[in-house]
């Protein structure tokens, strides 16, 4: 049933499962394995969002009725439920689990190449468009590379451009393309406020080697580079005038803001791009 109204369309669709066969609106029947049948319930939801993403704000209700001897009816009425479905009936097979092998580094470097901390994370992955919640990952600054666990227990690197997204400890990553006008290089970059100006930060990790008499001393540097988009350009941020020309639109309120945070760009860059592009994002809510 498909109804629209000036603003929104709402579409329901009831599809009624029997053993070995599934019925959508007044459709035939179709004969579907476990497998088919779950994947054929994902394509569905694929479809459904598509038809939302294209300009229509949509109320989907999904209900499978499933009736069998001995067997209550079950509802599924959301599409996280599908997805759910889909991806606990693939398992190992999931389009996630794919890349090579991650074979970490040397224990004699200083340091390590992971941000924000050298150790196993759970979080979220945006892959293939699909979202993967609570996965073990490890963001790899030194490559630009993430990297997970497959359920057999092998760490593995993602293929870098399948993942539009990832989230962990409150950070949210998002990999941005490089393009000849704007400043940036491809890879994933840090959000650090959201709005008119939004702010990103490159977490990198470098390699440092000194011979130190008979050996070679090896080192991992850290160092962050922060970019503000806003107008179409990336403008990367060196000293805080770089900030303020971007955010010069609001110069007065801005300074009027500083002048009572006293807070300043020599003694913590982040803090200070942050506080700004969020004080700033807030004037045009």
């Amino acid at each position: 049933m498909l109804r629209q109204s000036e603003n929104f369309t709402v579409k329901t669709i009831t599809l009624v499962i029997r053993p070995g066969c599934i019925r959508i609106g007044r459709g035939r029947h179709i004969f579907y394995s476990t497998w088919q049948f779950q994947d054929a319930l994902f394509s569905l939801y694929l479809d459904i969002t598509n038809c939302c993403m294209k300009k229509f704000t949509g109320l989907v209700t999904l209900f499978c009725v499933f009736n069998a001897i001995g067997q209550p009816g079950v509802a599924i009425t959301t599409p996280d439920s599908l997805v759910h479905i889909y991806q606990s009936g693939l398992g190992m097979n999931l389009p996630l689990y794919n890349g090579r092998q991650f074979y970490g580094y040397s224990s004699a470097i200083i340091g390590n190449a992971f941000y924000p901390v050298n150790d196993w994370t759970r979080g979220s992955i945006l892959y293939d468009n699909m979202w993967y919640d609570n996965v073990p990952i490890m963001y790899d600054a030194f490559k630009d590379e993430l990297v997970t666990m497959h359920p057999n227990g092998v760490p593995f690197v993602l293929t870098s451009e399948r993942v539009q997204e990832f989230r962990m400890k409150g950070l949210v990553f998002v990999r941005l393309l490089a393009d000849k006008n704007n400043g940036i290089t491809t890879g994933f970059y840090q959000r650090l406020s959201a709005g008119k100006a939004t702010a990103f930060a490159k977490r990198v990790r470098e390699l440092e080697e000194k011979i130190n008499g008979l050996e070679v001393e090896r080192k991992f540097l850290i160092k962050d580079l922060f970019y503000v988009w806003k107008d179409n350009e990336f403008t990367k941020i060196r000293k805080s005038q770089s900030l303020l020309s971007v955010l010069n639109d609001k110069q007065g309120e801005v300074h009027q803001y500083l002048g009572q945070k006293k807070i300043r760009y020599k003694t913590d860059r982040e803090t200070y791009i942050i506080s700004v592009a969020d004080f700033y994002n807030k004037l045009f809510q």
